[in-house]
């Protein structure tokens, strides 16, 4: 399907639709629903990507700061002061 085909079916322009896929504007949860139905997607499956991508982040920001933590129980004042450096 082209972006002229999903512009015009989710009705918004075109330099709208480009805007959303560059990521210069969010896109508004109801459009996202559309999208889904117009790709007969199920909206977890369009989202898919996203989904992964922000829980690796997560994930990942979370065990450094585990990481952290346990330093800082572990080490004495001095040697935690350098971990922040």
């Amino acid at each position: 399907m082209s972006i002229q085909q999903l512009s015009s079916l989710l009705g918004i322009s075109q330099q709208h639709q480009s805007r959303h896929e560059l990521g210069e504007m969010r896109i508004h949860v109801d459009t996202l629903y559309s999208i889904s139905e117009i790709l007969e997607l199920d909206i977890q499956e369009l989202m898919s990507d996203f989904i992964d991508s922000y829980s690796c982040t997560y994930t990942s920001d979370k065990k450094e700061k585990d990481n952290l933590l346990v330093a800082e129980l572990l080490l004495s004042p001095e040697q935690n002061f350098s971990l922040y450096k």
